[in-house]
């Protein structure tokens, strides 16, 4: 127990008058930080909790004022690895000293490394150091437990794959093997994991429709072909268990280190494969420039071949983004090796993003592996080109005539078939239309209904760029092989930019936000026949997420909930209230029976105009399935999709 101590202080006692002017100046003008007040210092950032959905994480400090003003403001920034200390000085500010809000963990944080930033700051705005805190550091004051074992967020109730590997020589014809390790996830069981090989940078978008393990942990081989010379080749693991519950996705490649799981052997040494038969190869392909009209572009590389020449009469292609891997068989040959002729821009290629091929071939005409680089990558893939937008071309002529663009749409959503119109305006800074002014329209990404990324397929006057000279300019916007999605534009013109997102729905997703992509599918069809009195109401399958009671089956790029026969099909119908038996739904009549509406009966363009998926037979009750395209039926038997039906006509209802 602490002695009580007492101090004497010397007193002192302010005039009245002094006192009071005193007061006045203190709230007419508050102490501010000047460059003489020593800056606050935090020290020993903690981050501790469980890295589980529904779980929280809690961040602690300590802070110390050096002398300075006490009052602790710091403030401090949740998020992901690599996010938080640019966004720390505009973050919230601390309620309790030494204690930051804590953070709920939730679905969209899966697979991901949470990170917390704190920045010390006093009562009177002076600003000290930051210390920022990684859920996967090694640091002792990381006291975060569970999650997927690597420091990033899973739910425990969902399978996880972890410490995935990687094993192989990197040369052509040899094999790559992975492994990992699986769990099921509470009350899951079974290993269901599907997976896919492929580039650097490609695999994490197939994974999810890719092949499916048949060994617990152990992914097939990949054997790599010619076309992968050159390439840093990766594979990716979404896990899934045998209740078709997915969880998280890992991706290795072929140029990570031994730590991260890359025990891949051969190679060029930096990853990349190499064919031991001596073709031709090309490697370390960079991209430099300004991208504004009226400068160039150019581009290096480095050429090896260990066969009977070391010719290089590689061929290469400028383009447009997407275009130049196509073309380059057919392109121009270098002139010098290692360095492919300036790309001067120009007028056209405003709001585009520009690209380079190149095909290794050497001077026996035997060709080699080829390398695509965009100048929208990043430093770290090769791309040093400066200015531009986003890594499109702008115009270079000075600060630019136009200084804004205002884009307006007929609409923002459309069927997939019909049509948007666009408008864009560009207005000089005086507010007034720009005179002889350039509009540029690129698609430059798209998601779907879950914010998944995907390729855009967006059409401007039927190109996936356009560049016009009116003002204002109308452009027609279609989407005829959109899976649903919405995808935004890049609008261009001199330095001045803007975007619009539209959104093309399509008929084989419902309008639900459980669905993944965007649609209008009837929620149900009436059925009528010859010689049945009344009308049967078909309604639509249900989406997996909409009943996760049973399997899925994936069809038309969504998946939908599945039976493995009619006791559970009839179970899940009579669960959603109707009119007819009982006043509940049920599974309907597969074929035959004359005096029922069928399955058979909705077959054809009934079901195919209300947008029902139709690559897969439906179950009835008499245990047959039905194609609901042509109507043919077969003895039903595994799992299948189905859907229910309103028999009140049975009872005049």
């Amino acid at each position: 127990m602490m002695k009580s101590q007492s101090t004497s202080y010397q007193s002192f006692v302010a005039p009245p008058l002094t006192l009071l002017i005193s007061l006045m100046f203190s709230s007419l003008f508050p102490v501010v930080a000047t460059a003489a007040d020593p800056a606050p210092v935090i020290s020993k950032l903690t981050i501790s909790g469980e890295l589980n959905v529904g779980d929280t994480l809690n961040g602690s400090y300590r802070f110390s004022a050096s002398t300075g003003n006490t009052v602790d403001k710091s403030t401090f920034s949740w998020g992901y690895k690599g996010e938080t200390a640019q966004q720390v000085a505009n973050g919230a500010i601390i309620g309790s000293t030494g204690y930051v809000t804590p953070r709920l963990l939730v679905s969209a944080d899966i697979g991901r490394v949470m990170e917390l930033s704190v920045q010390a700051k006093n009562g009177v705005g002076m600003v000290g150091n930051t210390l920022t805190l990684a859920s996967d550091s090694d640091d002792r004051l990381n006291i975060t437990d569970e999650g997927d074992g690597e420091g990033r967020v899973a739910d425990p109730f969902s399978p996880m794959v972890s410490n995935l590997t990687l094993s192989g020589v990197l040369d052509v014809n040899q094999v790559l093997q992975a492994s990992y390790n699986f769990s099921a996830g509470q009350g899951g069981s079974g290993d269901k994991s599907t997976f896919a090989w492929g580039e650097k940078g490609s695999t994490a978008a197939l994974a999810p429709q890719g092949q499916t393990v048949t060994t617990s942990g152990k992914p097939t081989g990949y054997t790599i072909a010619k076309a992968d010379a050159g390439k840093i080749l990766e594979i990716s693991v979404r896990a899934k268990n045998s209740q078709n519950r997915t969880g998280n996705i890992q991706t290795l490649a072929t140029d990570a280190t031994t730590e991260e799981g890359n025990k891949t052997t051969g190679g060029n040494g930096q990853g990349g494969v190499t064919d031991p038969d001596g073709g031709p190869l090309i490697t370390k392909l960079a991209l430099a420039g300004t991208l504004e009209v009226g400068q160039s572009l150019t581009a290096s590389y480095t050429f090896t071949n260990t066969g009977s020449t070391a010719t290089d009469s590689s061929n290469y292609a400028w383009g447009v983004k997407g275009s130049t891997a196509a073309t380059v068989t057919t392109g121009q040959r270098v002139v010098t090796s290692g360095q492919v002729p300036a790309r001067t821009l120009v007028a056209a290629d405003v709001g585009t993003i520009m690209e380079v091929s190149v095909q290794a071939r050497d001077g026996l005409d035997k060709t080699g592996n080829t390398l695509t680089l965009a100048s929208d990558a990043t430093a770290a893939a090769g791309n040093n080109a400066t200015g531009g937008k986003n890594g499109a071309v702008i115009n270079g002529s000075g600060g630019g005539t136009v200084a804004t663009l205002v884009p307006s749409v007929s609409r923002t959503t459309a069927k997939v078939g019909e049509t948007i119109t666009l408008t864009v305006t560009a207005k000089d800074a005086s507010g007034n239309t720009a005179a002889g002014a350039s509009i540029s329209l690129t698609s430059v990404s798209a998601t779907n209904r879950k914010g998944a990324a995907q390729t855009p397929t967006l059409l401007i006057n039927g190109q996936s760029s356009f560049t016009g000279t009116t003002n204002p300019l109308t452009v027609t916007l279609t989407d005829p092989n959109g899976k649903g999605v919405a995808t935004k534009l890049n609008i261009v013109s001199d330095r001045a930019t803007n975007s619009q997102s539209v959104t093309f729905t399509v008929p084989t997703s419902p309008d639900t936000s459980r669905a993944s992509f965007w649609g209008h599918m009837q929620d149900s069809v009436s059925v009528s026949k010859s010689g049945v009195n009344g009308t049967a109401i078909f309604y639509r399958p249900q989406l997996y997420a909409e009943n996760s009671s049973y399997s899925s089956i994936t069809s038309a790029n969504e998946d939908w909930s599945a039976v493995n026969g009619t006791t559970d099909g009839n179970a899940s119908c009579n669960a959603r209230s109707g009119r007819g038996t009982n006043g509940k739904l049920v599974l309907p009549a597969d074929r035959n029976p004359s005096t029922l509406i069928t399955l058979q009966d909705l077959a054809g363009s009934s079901a195919i105009d209300a947008g029902f998926p139709t690559s897969k037979p439906y179950l009835g009750y008499l245990i047959y399935t039905v194609n609901l395209s042509t109507g043919s039926s077969s003895p039903a038997s595994g799992t299948n999709i189905y859907l229910c039906q309103d028999d009140g006509y049975l009872y005049g209802k």
